[in-house]
């Protein structure tokens, strides 16, 4: 594949995410793991891709990278801080570890086919 080499946040997102990502509602993704290096990001979901721009990161807990101000742009049809903190704990079974926010920007506004 052509991003061997490549230094970049790849993210592998499910169909919902991407949705959201595509629409401009999801500005931030939130990943259980250290922080990546790079500046771009690429956005995977099935065979659709979306290229962006990360112009912030943060590492910590999720307490203190996610608020009342910036919930909504980690998930979107979050009514608070509480359904956020329930969504990311379905997804990786914990809310208590070390988390990194890449806020990012689009830098592409269609999809594009890779496969």
């Amino acid at each position: 594949m052509f991003w061997v080499g490549v230094c970049l946040p790849l993210f592998m997102v499910k169909k919902v995410s991407f949705d959201w990502i595509k629409s401009g509602r999801k500005r931030i993704e939130v990943r259980r793991r250290r922080m990546e290096k790079g500046d771009k990001a690429v956005f995977l979901c099935s065979k659709w891709m979306l290229n962006g721009k990360i112009v912030k990161k943060e590492q910590g807990k999720l307490s203190e990278i996610v608020n009342r101000s910036n919930f909504r742009d980690v998930v979107p049809v979050a009514k608070n801080l509480k359904e956020l903190i329930a969504y990311i704990e379905k997804l990786y079974g914990t809310s208590k570890d070390e988390f990194t926010a890449y806020h990012f920007k689009l830098t592409s506004k269609r999809p594009k086919v890779i496969m």
